[in-house]
């Protein structure tokens, strides 16, 4: 007899694949989605048709098939579900409003800095920014499915029922996910602020289409210094979500004092504190923030030997630092972002492609390509936006859940009871 459940967990799954593809990569015949999707023309048929019937998509016009009739072009309909991304960060806390297309419709920066205040502070301007993106877009919020936070540190979704978050390099205790964010009646993810701005260079930024991104890095500089690693399009997370603390690899014995309490850590080198720390060390002119430190820096090391030394040591360190990378994952691109990162790359990109090569084993460094990264600043809280999607995609269709669970939770909406009718 036909297993119901396993058949009805394959259509699940199919019409999350078609969903997903509608999103990311735009609108489609049923045709082409059935090869992009790797179903029969019959099942890609069937998942549209499921998708109209729940409001996610829409027919939009014709398009021309050769000798054949035309054929009908599917998209997905933008405002059937939105998703809140927010980035806490090293000066303030980003949400941002995106619809099922994953256009930015709103956005709410709250001045609050993850490096100088407290968990209950973050909790108290999250909550605060939620608000402030509700007021605005009043008409939206019912359509919000889910909210995902892209954070400072490890967060380990495999520990028990709640998912924490470990944040030793800005002196925080281990936080409950939970905490964060308490009753908002929307669901609520989170993961790493380097994991997700993977995401969003994967789905919509300078690794996507790309030939040789089936292994593939994402690097994060900023006062802080992360990474995302990505195998075939998934991000590679370890026993407990630490894997690509890459800030946090060794790279001087017995030098300088890192954030995290050890010694020689890759962010003691290259992060923006740490490059303007060894400016001022070294007689340079004193600036408001690391941030202003190195425009100057960038801005002036053509004509000031101290701002070109200052990032030729940094280059060289961070270069060090991914060699290692390189010799260890074999990655065949390397994008580099972050308001630090975009800085770094612009001044000197083909000597930090060029340094990352010659310092790794000649066959993986002929095989790198580092790319810029070419996301904006709002990147990370796309990428909290993504991993809101991902969750949603991941229930299609699953009935809803009668009680929260460790992350607040609600009913997906008239579109999953629609699914679920089908």
């Amino acid at each position: 007899m036909r297993d119901i459940s396993t058949t009805n967990e394959i259509r699940r799954r199919n019409r999350a694949r078609v969903l997903e593809h509608l999103i990311v990569d735009g609108g489609s015949t049923r045709m082409e989605l059935a090869e992009a999707c790797g179903l029969s023309a019959a099942s890609a048929t069937n998942m549209v048709q499921d998708l109209l019937a729940a409001g996610l998509v829409r027919e939009d016009g014709l398009v021309p098939s050769g000798a054949g009739r035309p054929r009908s072009f599917v998209q997905a309909e933008s405002d059937a579900a939105y998703f809140v991304g927010a980035d806490v960060g090293e000066s303030e806390v980003t949400l941002g409003l995106y619809d099922l297309t994953l256009r930015l419709r709103d956005v709410v920066q709250i001045g609050a800095s993850s490096t100088s205040t407290s968990p209950g502070v973050i909790a108290d301007e999250l909550s605060r920014g939620l608000a402030e993106l509700e007021r605005r877009n009043i008409d939206a919020w019912a359509r919000v499915r889910g909210i995902g936070l892209a954070l400072p540190g490890i967060v380990d979704t495999n520990n028990g029922s709640a998912s924490m978050l470990y944040a030793q390099s800005i002196g925080w205790p281990p936080v409950a996910i939970s905490a964060l964010l308490p009753n908002q009646g929307i669901h609520v993810v989170a993961d790493n602020g380097a994991k997700a701005f993977a995401r969003a260079e994967l789905r919509c930024g300078a690794i996507k289409g790309q030939p040789d991104a089936e292994s593939a890095v994402v690097v994060l500089l900023g006062r802080g210094v992360g990474m995302g690693i990505l195998e075939h399009g998934r991000i590679v997370r370890g026993l407990s979500s630490s894997a690509g603390e890459f800030g946090h690899m060794k790279v001087v014995v017995d030098g300088p004092q890192c954030s995290c309490g050890a010694r020689g850590c890759l962010e003691a080198l290259v992060g923006s504190d740490a490059i303007a720390a060894r400016w001022y060390e070294r007689g340079g002119a004193s600036f408001d923030s690391a941030r202003e430190c190195i425009a100057h820096l960038v801005r002036h090391a053509a004509d000031d030997p101290l701002a070109a030394e200052v990032l030729d040591d940094t280059v060289r360190y961070l270069t060090t630092g991914l060699s290692n990378v390189v010799n260890m994952i074999n990655p065949g691109l390397c994008v580099i972002g972050g308001w630090l990162g975009s800085e770094l790359m612009a001044a000197r990109a083909p000597q930090i492609e060029a340094g990352t090569k010659s310092l790794a084993l000649a066959h993986p460094g002929e095989q790198v390509r580092v790319l810029t990264s070419r996301l904006g600043g709002e990147a990370i809280a796309l990428g909290g936006a993504l991993i809101a999607l991902e969750q949603y995609l991941e229930t299609l269709g699953e009935p809803a859940p009668h009680s929260a669970s460790h992350v607040p939770t609600t009913s997906i909406g008239a579109d999953m009871r629609s699914l679920r009718s089908l």
